[in-house]
């Protein structure tokens, strides 16, 4: 349904905590539960209004934040991965993957590196739950507010 037609649906935000846990954790924390690899949303209810999130679930590359972009980066070696940047010196890559793992790599092993135009969060998420699954979600994630 479109959002306008799910603002008006009332959610279950326990029900809701159990669809974080099956699709949004694998990437995002929540008081830390969950992998460290996508913005934290501990606070996101005091940050987005229910209707942001859908939008940010809905068209997620139409805000990716600050440090959570995504890079293509290729190799000498022939190989390319995608990841968000965890820290880049002189000589050293670190990368980090969704499901909150890392991997580190030599500069000089890099060819290029280039800013993804897309978020690195999965479009068409929501087509994966039913319309009840989201608005639980959504009751849920509406009810972690800053302390």
């Amino acid at each position: 349904p479109p959002v306008s037609e799910l603002m008006t649906m009332v959610g279950n935000a326990g029900n809701g905590q159990k669809v974080f846990a099956n699709y949004c954790a694998i990437c995002h924390q929540v008081n830390g539960d969950g992998a460290d690899f996508g913005p934290k949303l501990s606070e996101i209810g005091s940050k987005l209004g229910k209707d942001g999130q859908y939008m940010a679930i809905f068209y997620p590359s139409a805000g990716v934040s600050f440090g959570f972009e995504g890079y293509e980066v290729k190799f000498k070696d022939g190989s390319t991965i995608g990841g968000i940047v965890a820290s880049k010196t002189e000589t050293d890559l670190l990368m980090k993957f969704p499901g909150g793992t890392s991997q580190s790599y030599k500069m000089s092993q890099v060819v290029s590196m280039k800013k993804m135009d897309e978020s690195l969060m999965t479009a068409g998420l929501h087509e994966v739950m039913t319309s009840p699954e989201l608005v639980d979600l959504v009751e849920y994630l509406s009810s972690l507010k800053k302390k």
